[in-house]
């Protein structure tokens, strides 16, 4: 059952389900893996990979509070045809979308979260404590 997996496993289900995203790495900047927004979309099952753009210019505060919004490419006019992501971006973007996949890693986030609130109560029920 998911539910009593520990957070090393539930991170190795993190890893599988990464792992075809992870392939398309675009590159890394200052050491910091980003991706490009289409293989964000695709790979999250979007129909129209360019609405994706959508939800990242409605959502450009939060998403720089983690780090820099990269614009990869613009258009003659200026605006932007293409964003680099890195990964907590592409996470607050899994969290906002409704895709299926989108679905699997929120429940993932959610599991991951709660089993290491858990592995911390029994930390602290057994009388060692975590600093």
């Amino acid at each position: 059952m998911i539910e009593n997996l520990t957070v090393d496993q539930l991170l190795a289900a993190f890893d599988a389900l990464f792992r075809g995203l992870k392939e398309k790495t675009e590159k890394c900047v200052d050491g910091v893996p980003r991706w490009r927004d289409s293989d964000v979309a695709a790979w999250l099952g979007y129909k129209q990979p360019g609405k994706i753009r959508h939800l990242i210019e409605r959502n450009t505060s939060t998403l720089e509070a983690d780090g820099w919004l990269w614009i990869a490419r613009t258009s003659p006019g200026g605006r932007p045809m293409e964003y680099s992501l890195n990964e907590r971006q592409l996470l607050q973007l899994c969290m906002r979308s409704i895709t299926r996949r989108a679905c699997d890693v929120q429940a993932l986030i959610a599991r991951t979260l709660a089993a290491s609130r858990r592995d911390e109560c029994a930390t602290r029920a057994a009388g060692r404590f975590v600093i």
